[in-house]
Protein backbone atom coordinates (compact mmCIF):
# COMPACT_ATOMS: atom_id res chain seq x y z
CA UNK A 1 0.00 0.00 0.00
CA UNK A 2 0.98 3.36 -1.12
CA UNK A 3 1.00 5.29 2.28
CA UNK A 4 2.25 2.71 4.33
CA UNK A 5 5.33 2.46 2.16
CA UNK A 6 5.51 6.02 1.85
CA UNK A 7 5.26 6.83 5.83
CA UNK A 8 7.76 4.08 6.44
CA UNK A 9 10.44 5.98 4.26
CA UNK A 10 9.11 9.34 6.14
CA UNK A 11 9.99 7.91 9.55
CA UNK A 12 13.04 6.66 8.15
CA UNK A 13 14.57 9.94 6.35
CA UNK A 14 13.37 11.98 8.87
CA UNK A 15 13.96 10.66 12.36
CA UNK A 16 14.32 14.15 14.54
CA UNK A 17 11.54 15.99 13.83
CA UNK A 18 9.18 12.68 14.15
CA UNK A 19 10.88 11.47 17.40
CA UNK A 20 10.61 15.18 18.59
CA UNK A 21 6.66 15.65 17.88
CA UNK A 22 6.12 12.32 19.37
CA UNK A 23 8.34 13.07 22.50
CA UNK A 24 5.55 16.36 23.23
CA UNK A 25 3.16 13.99 23.42
CA UNK A 26 4.88 11.86 25.72
CA UNK A 27 5.59 15.22 27.97
CA UNK A 28 2.44 16.27 27.74
CA UNK A 29 1.19 13.50 29.24
CA UNK A 30 3.08 12.60 31.46
CA UNK A 31 3.74 15.85 33.28
CA UNK A 32 -0.06 16.87 33.06
CA UNK A 33 -0.62 13.13 34.45
CA UNK A 34 2.26 13.87 37.32
CA UNK A 35 0.39 17.28 38.10
CA UNK A 36 -2.72 14.84 38.78
CA UNK A 37 -0.98 12.89 41.07
CA UNK A 38 0.07 15.41 42.75
CA UNK A 39 -3.27 17.34 42.83
CA UNK A 40 -4.66 13.83 44.52
CA UNK A 41 -1.92 13.59 46.78
CA UNK A 42 -2.12 16.99 48.34
CA UNK A 43 -5.67 16.30 48.53
CA UNK A 44 -5.76 13.71 50.69
CA UNK A 45 -2.98 15.43 52.70
CA UNK A 46 -5.49 18.42 53.05
CA UNK A 47 -8.36 16.57 53.83
CA UNK A 48 -6.59 14.86 56.79
CA UNK A 49 -5.03 18.27 57.79
CA UNK A 50 -8.52 20.21 57.61
CA UNK A 51 -10.40 17.24 59.03
CA UNK A 52 -7.68 17.50 61.79
CA UNK A 53 -8.60 21.74 62.32
CA UNK A 54 -12.46 21.10 61.82
CA UNK A 55 -14.79 19.65 64.30
CA UNK A 56 -17.15 19.01 61.59
CA UNK A 57 -19.62 20.13 64.26
CA UNK A 58 -22.75 22.21 64.02
CA UNK A 59 -24.91 23.42 66.82
CA UNK A 60 -28.60 23.43 66.33
CA UNK A 61 -30.79 25.57 68.04
CA UNK A 62 -35.04 24.86 68.31
CA UNK A 63 -35.19 28.80 67.50
CA UNK A 64 -33.99 31.95 65.37
CA UNK A 65 -31.57 33.22 68.09
CA UNK A 66 -27.82 32.85 68.79
CA UNK A 67 -25.38 30.60 70.57
CA UNK A 68 -25.41 32.86 73.59
CA UNK A 69 -28.78 32.17 74.15
CA UNK A 70 -28.59 28.48 74.02
CA UNK A 71 -31.38 26.81 76.29
CA UNK A 72 -33.95 29.58 75.55
CA UNK A 73 -35.47 28.02 72.35
CA UNK A 74 -38.66 26.21 71.80
CA UNK A 75 -37.90 22.31 71.77
CA UNK A 76 -37.42 20.51 68.78
CA UNK A 77 -39.78 17.69 68.12
CA UNK A 78 -38.49 14.17 67.13
CA UNK A 79 -40.11 13.49 63.86
CA UNK A 80 -37.87 16.67 62.81
CA UNK A 81 -34.70 15.22 64.75
CA UNK A 82 -35.56 11.77 62.82
CA UNK A 83 -35.66 13.64 59.67
CA UNK A 84 -32.65 15.40 60.42
CA UNK A 85 -30.56 12.41 61.17
CA UNK A 86 -31.50 10.76 57.59
CA UNK A 87 -30.10 13.20 56.29
CA UNK A 88 -26.93 12.64 53.77
CA UNK A 89 -23.82 13.20 55.54
CA UNK A 90 -24.73 13.37 58.85
CA UNK A 91 -22.83 10.89 61.68
CA UNK A 92 -24.28 11.83 64.82
CA UNK A 93 -26.42 13.88 66.73
CA UNK A 94 -26.27 14.17 70.30
CA UNK A 95 -28.68 15.98 72.75
CA UNK A 96 -27.42 18.64 74.94
CA UNK A 97 -27.61 19.14 79.24
CA UNK A 98 -28.02 22.41 80.38
CA UNK A 99 -25.36 22.44 82.68
CA UNK A 100 -22.85 24.68 84.41
CA UNK A 101 -19.93 24.61 87.83
CA UNK A 102 -19.67 27.14 90.83
CA UNK A 103 -15.94 27.48 91.43
CA UNK A 104 -14.12 29.84 93.88
CA UNK A 105 -18.08 31.60 94.75
CA UNK A 106 -18.52 31.90 90.69
CA UNK A 107 -20.84 30.26 88.07
CA UNK A 108 -19.62 29.34 85.10
CA UNK A 109 -21.12 27.24 81.74
CA UNK A 110 -20.09 23.64 81.10
CA UNK A 111 -20.00 22.31 77.26
CA UNK A 112 -19.23 19.02 76.58
CA UNK A 113 -16.25 17.36 74.88
CA UNK A 114 -17.46 14.22 72.55
CA UNK A 115 -15.51 11.48 70.91
CA UNK A 116 -15.43 13.33 67.76
CA UNK A 117 -13.52 16.93 69.30
CA UNK A 118 -9.61 17.11 68.53
CA UNK A 119 -7.66 18.35 71.55
CA UNK A 120 -4.88 18.42 69.55
CA UNK A 121 -3.24 22.16 69.38
CA UNK A 122 -5.75 24.00 71.72
CA UNK A 123 -4.55 23.23 75.17
CA UNK A 124 -2.05 25.30 77.48
CA UNK A 125 -2.14 23.05 79.48
CA UNK A 126 -2.37 19.20 79.90
CA UNK A 127 -1.80 17.27 83.49
CA UNK A 128 -2.75 13.78 82.39
CA UNK A 129 -3.55 11.05 79.50
CA UNK A 130 -7.58 11.60 80.58
CA UNK A 131 -9.51 14.01 79.06
CA UNK A 132 -12.85 14.61 81.28
CA UNK A 133 -12.22 17.92 82.23
CA UNK A 134 -10.89 21.42 81.13
CA UNK A 135 -11.01 25.09 82.20
CA UNK A 136 -10.65 27.45 79.52
CA UNK A 137 -7.55 29.87 80.32
CA UNK A 138 -9.62 32.26 81.93
CA UNK A 139 -11.35 30.67 84.48
CA UNK A 140 -7.67 28.59 85.41
CA UNK A 141 -6.64 32.47 85.52
CA UNK A 142 -8.66 33.12 89.17
CA UNK A 143 -7.02 30.18 90.20
CA UNK A 144 -4.34 29.85 93.12
CA UNK A 145 -2.84 26.87 91.86
CA UNK A 146 -2.70 25.09 87.89
CA UNK A 147 -2.07 21.81 88.58
CA UNK A 148 -4.36 18.19 88.77
CA UNK A 149 -5.09 18.96 92.32
CA UNK A 150 -8.15 21.23 90.77
CA UNK A 151 -11.38 19.66 91.85
CA UNK A 152 -14.82 20.82 90.90
CA UNK A 153 -17.22 19.56 93.12
CA UNK A 154 -20.75 21.81 92.68
CA UNK A 155 -22.49 21.02 89.27
CA UNK A 156 -25.60 22.53 88.59
CA UNK A 157 -28.06 21.08 86.03
CA UNK A 158 -31.06 23.12 84.61
CA UNK A 159 -30.03 25.92 86.72
CA UNK A 160 -32.14 24.83 89.55
CA UNK A 161 -30.43 21.23 90.22
CA UNK A 162 -27.40 21.23 92.21
CA UNK A 163 -25.11 17.97 92.46
CA UNK A 164 -21.93 17.19 94.72
CA UNK A 165 -19.32 15.16 93.08
CA UNK A 166 -15.29 15.09 92.63
CA UNK A 167 -13.81 15.33 89.60
CA UNK A 168 -10.30 16.31 88.43
CA UNK A 169 -9.69 19.01 86.34
CA UNK A 170 -7.09 17.74 83.59
CA UNK A 171 -6.31 20.21 81.95
CA UNK A 172 -6.25 24.11 80.27
CA UNK A 173 -7.62 25.17 77.08
CA UNK A 174 -5.17 27.45 75.01
CA UNK A 175 -5.27 31.40 75.76
CA UNK A 176 -8.27 32.70 73.90
CA UNK A 177 -9.49 28.94 72.62
CA UNK A 178 -13.39 29.87 71.87
CA UNK A 179 -16.01 26.72 73.36
CA UNK A 180 -17.91 27.46 69.84
CA UNK A 181 -20.86 27.42 71.84
CA UNK A 182 -20.71 31.22 73.03
CA UNK A 183 -18.31 33.97 72.50
CA UNK A 184 -17.57 34.46 76.23
CA UNK A 185 -14.42 32.85 76.81
CA UNK A 186 -14.88 31.82 80.63
CA UNK A 187 -16.09 28.26 80.54
CA UNK A 188 -15.44 24.54 81.82
CA UNK A 189 -15.50 21.50 79.00
CA UNK A 190 -16.49 18.35 80.26
CA UNK A 191 -16.74 14.73 78.96
CA UNK A 192 -20.02 14.35 77.41
CA UNK A 193 -20.45 10.77 78.62
CA UNK A 194 -19.17 11.96 81.48
CA UNK A 195 -22.16 14.82 82.04
CA UNK A 196 -24.81 12.08 80.61
CA UNK A 197 -23.94 9.66 83.06
CA UNK A 198 -24.14 12.53 86.25
CA UNK A 199 -27.52 12.93 84.79
CA UNK A 200 -28.75 9.91 84.49
CA UNK A 201 -27.58 9.08 88.56
CA UNK A 202 -30.00 12.12 89.27
CA UNK A 203 -32.47 11.35 86.63
CA UNK A 204 -31.84 15.09 84.79
CA UNK A 205 -33.31 14.77 81.05
CA UNK A 206 -31.85 16.56 78.52
CA UNK A 207 -32.77 19.46 76.76
CA UNK A 208 -35.60 19.74 73.30
CA UNK A 209 -34.10 23.03 71.99
CA UNK A 210 -30.59 22.54 71.39
CA UNK A 211 -28.06 19.51 69.86
CA UNK A 212 -25.28 19.22 68.79
CA UNK A 213 -24.56 17.73 65.53
CA UNK A 214 -21.30 15.84 63.98
CA UNK A 215 -20.74 15.52 60.28
CA UNK A 216 -18.99 12.87 57.91
CA UNK A 217 -16.64 15.74 56.30
CA UNK A 218 -16.16 19.53 56.10
CA UNK A 219 -18.13 19.67 52.49
CA UNK A 220 -21.15 18.20 54.11
CA UNK A 221 -21.05 21.02 56.48
CA UNK A 222 -22.62 23.56 54.01
CA UNK A 223 -25.15 21.61 52.77
CA UNK A 224 -26.33 20.58 56.42
CA UNK A 225 -26.56 23.62 57.30
CA UNK A 226 -28.77 25.24 54.66
CA UNK A 227 -31.08 22.21 54.50
CA UNK A 228 -31.48 22.33 58.36
CA UNK A 229 -32.20 26.14 57.81
CA UNK A 230 -33.78 26.44 55.50
CA UNK A 231 -36.56 23.38 55.14
CA UNK A 232 -36.90 22.74 59.15
CA UNK A 233 -36.64 26.68 60.10
CA UNK A 234 -33.88 26.03 63.25
CA UNK A 235 -30.53 28.15 63.84
CA UNK A 236 -28.05 26.41 62.78
CA UNK A 237 -24.61 27.71 64.65
CA UNK A 238 -21.05 27.05 63.08
CA UNK A 239 -18.83 28.24 65.22
CA UNK A 240 -16.76 25.13 65.93
CA UNK A 241 -14.80 26.00 62.83
CA UNK A 242 -14.78 28.27 59.66
CA UNK A 243 -16.05 26.44 57.00
CA UNK A 244 -15.99 29.31 54.27
CA UNK A 245 -12.41 29.93 55.03
CA UNK A 246 -11.43 26.28 55.27
CA UNK A 247 -13.02 25.19 51.96
CA UNK A 248 -11.54 28.34 50.03
CA UNK A 249 -8.50 26.84 51.13
CA UNK A 250 -8.84 23.75 49.67
CA UNK A 251 -10.71 24.91 46.49
CA UNK A 252 -7.48 27.64 45.45
CA UNK A 253 -4.74 25.26 45.87
CA UNK A 254 -6.90 22.37 43.86
CA UNK A 255 -7.35 25.77 41.22
CA UNK A 256 -3.80 26.91 41.41
CA UNK A 257 -2.45 22.94 40.62
CA UNK A 258 -5.19 22.71 38.03
CA UNK A 259 -4.30 25.82 36.41
CA UNK A 260 -0.52 24.42 35.87
CA UNK A 261 -2.08 21.54 34.29
CA UNK A 262 -3.94 22.78 32.10
CA UNK A 263 -0.88 25.19 30.72
CA UNK A 264 1.28 21.78 30.56
CA UNK A 265 -1.34 20.47 28.03
CA UNK A 266 -2.31 23.98 26.20
CA UNK A 267 1.50 24.30 25.65
CA UNK A 268 1.92 20.27 23.93
CA UNK A 269 -0.27 21.12 21.94
CA UNK A 270 0.55 24.53 20.73
CA UNK A 271 4.09 22.73 20.62
CA UNK A 272 2.64 19.68 18.60
CA UNK A 273 0.31 21.95 15.86
CA UNK A 274 3.59 24.65 15.51
CA UNK A 275 5.93 21.57 14.79
CA UNK A 276 3.39 19.77 12.74
CA UNK A 277 2.29 22.84 10.43
CA UNK A 278 6.55 23.75 10.05
CA UNK A 279 6.89 19.91 9.40
CA UNK A 280 4.10 20.67 6.45
CA UNK A 281 6.00 23.91 5.11
CA UNK A 282 9.29 22.04 5.07
CA UNK A 283 7.46 19.36 3.11
CA UNK A 284 6.01 21.41 0.58
CA UNK A 285 7.59 20.77 -2.67
CA UNK A 286 7.10 16.98 -1.77
CA UNK A 287 3.38 17.18 -1.24
CA UNK A 288 3.27 19.48 -4.60
CA UNK A 289 5.22 16.40 -6.29
CA UNK A 290 2.93 13.86 -4.77
CA UNK A 291 -0.43 16.22 -5.66
CA UNK A 292 1.17 16.43 -9.70
CA UNK A 293 1.46 12.49 -9.60
CA UNK A 294 -2.31 11.88 -9.51
CA UNK A 295 -1.96 12.06 -5.26
CA UNK A 296 -5.62 13.88 -4.31
CA UNK A 297 -5.95 16.69 -1.79
CA UNK A 298 -7.66 14.04 0.25
CA UNK A 299 -5.07 11.70 -0.02
CA UNK A 300 -2.50 13.74 1.18
CA UNK A 301 -4.59 15.18 4.27
CA UNK A 302 -5.12 11.31 5.02
CA UNK A 303 -1.06 10.69 4.55
CA UNK A 304 -1.20 13.32 7.81
CA UNK A 305 -3.37 12.21 9.63
CA UNK A 306 -1.91 8.40 9.51
CA UNK A 307 1.49 10.35 10.62
CA UNK A 308 -0.34 11.54 13.30
CA UNK A 309 -2.01 8.30 14.56
CA UNK A 310 1.30 6.29 14.42
CA UNK A 311 2.90 9.45 16.65
CA UNK A 312 -0.20 9.12 18.83
CA UNK A 313 -0.33 5.23 19.30
CA UNK A 314 3.47 5.40 20.31
CA UNK A 315 3.10 8.17 22.28
CA UNK A 316 0.34 6.83 24.39
CA UNK A 317 2.47 3.10 25.15
CA UNK A 318 5.40 4.95 26.11
CA UNK A 319 3.53 7.21 28.45
CA UNK A 320 1.37 3.97 29.94
CA UNK A 321 4.58 2.95 30.67
CA UNK A 322 6.33 5.72 32.19
CA UNK A 323 3.12 5.81 34.47
CA UNK A 324 3.21 2.18 35.81
CA UNK A 325 7.12 2.85 36.55
CA UNK A 326 5.84 6.53 38.49
CA UNK A 327 2.77 4.62 40.10
CA UNK A 328 5.36 2.00 41.71
CA UNK A 329 8.57 4.83 42.42
CA UNK A 330 6.25 7.89 43.40
CA UNK A 331 2.44 8.29 43.33
CA UNK A 332 -0.29 5.56 43.83
CA UNK A 333 -2.79 6.99 42.20
CA UNK A 334 -2.31 6.87 38.28
CA UNK A 335 -4.37 4.23 36.11
CA UNK A 336 -4.67 3.16 32.86
CA UNK A 337 -8.61 4.43 32.55
CA UNK A 338 -6.89 7.79 33.32
CA UNK A 339 -4.37 8.09 31.34
CA UNK A 340 -6.20 6.69 28.15
CA UNK A 341 -8.76 9.64 29.20
CA UNK A 342 -6.27 12.25 29.45
CA UNK A 343 -5.00 10.81 25.82
CA UNK A 344 -8.79 10.93 24.31
CA UNK A 345 -9.17 14.39 25.40
CA UNK A 346 -6.07 15.60 24.50
CA UNK A 347 -6.37 13.97 20.94
CA UNK A 348 -9.12 15.43 20.53
CA UNK A 349 -7.80 19.01 20.64
CA UNK A 350 -4.81 17.51 18.48
CA UNK A 351 -6.88 16.17 15.94
CA UNK A 352 -9.34 19.28 15.34
CA UNK A 353 -6.21 21.67 15.32
CA UNK A 354 -4.52 19.70 12.60
CA UNK A 355 -7.35 18.92 10.46
CA UNK A 356 -7.67 22.74 10.69
CA UNK A 357 -4.31 23.49 9.80
CA UNK A 358 -3.70 20.68 6.96
CA UNK A 359 -6.98 21.55 5.25
CA UNK A 360 -6.10 25.05 5.13
CA UNK A 361 -2.48 24.13 4.01
CA UNK A 362 -3.24 21.09 0.75
CA UNK A 363 -5.83 23.33 -0.18
CA UNK A 364 -3.85 26.83 -0.80
CA UNK A 365 -0.72 25.05 -2.11
CA UNK A 366 0.15 26.50 -5.68
CA UNK A 367 2.24 23.86 -7.19
CA UNK A 368 3.66 26.01 -10.26
CA UNK A 369 5.06 28.75 -7.42
CA UNK A 370 6.00 26.00 -5.58
CA UNK A 371 8.22 24.58 -7.85
CA UNK A 372 9.41 27.17 -9.43
CA UNK A 373 11.10 28.51 -5.80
Amino acid sequence: MFIVYYLKQYFKNHPFINILMTSILIFGGICSLCIQGLIQDTLNQLDSKLNSISENQLLILGSQGNSIQLYNGKDIEQNILDKIQSLKGIKKIYPLYNLSVELNNNIYPVYPIFNENQLDGKLFKQYNSQRNLYLSYLVALRLDQWDEQVILSRFIYNDNKTIQTLENVNGVLAIGKSSGYTDNLNYVLMDYQKIVELAKNNHISPTKNAFVLFADNLESIQSISKTISNQFHLEVVEHFQNVNDLLNMKYQTISSMSTEKVFVVILSVILFLYLSYWNMKKRQKEFVLLYVNGISHFELISIIFVDLFIKIIIALCITLISCELLDKLIFTIFNTKEVISYFLRTVFIVVIGLLLISIGFIKNIDPEETLRN
